[in-house]
């Protein structure tokens, strides 16, 4: 939770090799969009968290360059996927304006506002430049400081900011290529598809593929090379894992095993919680034992649902309700009443 110079941030956040740094700049850049300009209602919440994983991506795209900012927009897209399928991809709760009408607003609560109002962001970005969307952020903002708004304030900022700054004639042109009815109301994907892939990407799948076809007996050849000169930083190892979840049904024990005596993915040092997002419930699924005892020390140590999720998840999905009661209710007293609640729902489903 993020308050002006003061955010309530998960110890699954703060980790050794600083991968997670970027959630802190994410909460900090609520300053702006979401305390100093905030959104009307529930509806318009991509107003908030669209405009702050923008502002968060911007700042890692300075830092650590375009590549990284791309592979970590396509793990956003991915888990923005995976809700659509949750939702359905025609319900209105896969749009960025999502019509919750009597029920908890918290029910269309999922990460579709930040990815899909991100993809909004970095299209507009990319008709207007990089040089005139600060500019045009900046003025929104400020035009906009202390004011609770919905979308169509943001619409008509942007295309009185481009009447202003282009020619008529280009001004025509960048308006009629932003379709906000079909971006706004619109459900499941982006109305606009935008290529997030790059090359280390593609070698990190590259790389899984070669594990799977190895089956346990080998793996790719030149893996070393990639691992110590092309920089295998966290989100790199989640778009690795993500490929092992996608094709989980060519995975198997002997294939996790193999990965771990060469990556150690089980062990590494500091723990990434998103690699391990990803790996536990896969090994936990596929009988792989040795993620078992790193899985419970998550449900005894860690209270974010994030995580807790996919582990119950995992367990019940592979028969094994009575060890998911068990851990359960050995941490039952560390869990927020939220986990306590959602948890036992999860487990009484099964």
């Amino acid at each position: 939770m993020e308050n002006p110079m003061l955010t309530f941030v998960s110890p699954t956040v703060i980790v050794g090799d600083k991968s997670q740094v970027y959630v802190a700049a994410h909460e900090m850049s609520h300053s702006w969009t979401g305390n100093l300009v905030t959104c009307a209602d529930w509806a318009n919440f991509w107003l908030n968290e669209g405009f702050t994983v923008f502002a968060q991506r911007k700042s890692a795209e300075l830092i650590d360059g375009l590549d990284f900012t791309k592979v970590s927009s396509f793990i956003g897209n991915q888990s923005a996927y995976e809700a659509m399928e949750t939702y359905g991809y025609w319900d209105s709760y896969s749009s960025l304006h999502p019509n919750v009408r009597t029920a908890a607003p918290d029910d269309s609560f999922s990460v579709i506002p930040y990815e899909k109002g991100f993809q909004l962001l970095y299209y507009i970005q990319s008709l207007l430049g990089d040089k005139l969307m600060a500019d045009m952020v900046d003025e929104y903002i400020f035009e906009n400081k202390y004011t609770s708004i919905k979308w169509q304030v943001f619409q008509a900022k942007v295309e009185s900011f481009v009447d202003k700054h282009e020619n008529a004639e280009v001004a025509r042109e960048i308006k009629a290529k932003i379709d906000w009815e079909a971006w706004v109301y619109g459900p499941g994907l982006a109305p606009i598809h935008q290529d997030f892939t790059t090359p280390l990407l593609l070698e990190s799948q590259a790389m899984a593929e070669a594990y799977i076809v190895g089956g346990g007996s080998t793996g790719p050849s030149d893996f070393r090379d990639y691992l110590d000169n092309k920089k295998f930083y966290s989100n790199l190892r989640v778009i690795f894992q993500q490929y092992l979840v996608q094709n989980e049904k060519r995975v198997t024990g002997a294939i996790m095993k193999k990965i771990d005596q060469d990556l150690g993915v089980t062990t590494h040092s500091p723990i990434d919680y998103n690699v391990f997002q990803q790996w536990i419930p896969l090994g936990l699924r596929t009988g792989y034992l040795p993620v078992r005892f790193i899985a419970q020390e998550i449900c005894q140590t860690v209270g974010r649902m994030k995580y807790l999720i996919p582990i119950y998840t995992a367990l019940l999905k592979s028969g094994q309700k009575e060890l998911a009661l068990e851990w359960y209710h050995e941490s039952f007293a560390f869990y927020s009443p939220y986990a306590q609640s959602n948890l036992l729902t999860l487990i009484n489903s099964y």
